[in-house]
């Protein structure tokens, strides 16, 4: 996932296949969703297609490109199963 600021420029790139996936947070299908942005530039929620809301944090001044997230904190599980054909 790439965070971009007001002029398309990258601000920073987060792995969440890494992030999200983990002993402490697994991820049925980690795919973003939707993704909001403080207005302090500290903190990320991210919604995915399983339903799943993540929020991650720095205690930065703001989101840059040397950003180190806290680990993430889950908002909310909802339900997710994938598609069998």
């Amino acid at each position: 996932m790439l965070v971009l600021d007001k002029s398309y420029n990258v601000v920073a790139k987060i792995l969440l296949e890494e992030v999200l996936r983990g002993p402490n947070m697994p991820s049925q299908c980690p795919e973003v969703r939707a993704v909001g942005v403080s207005s302090d530039m500290k903190n990320i929620i991210i919604g995915t297609y399983a339903s799943e809301i993540y929020e991650l944090s720095t205690k930065d001044a703001k989101i840059s490109a040397t950003t180190k997230f806290t680990a993430p904190k889950s908002v909310i599980k909802g339900h997710y199963t994938p598609n069998k054909k």
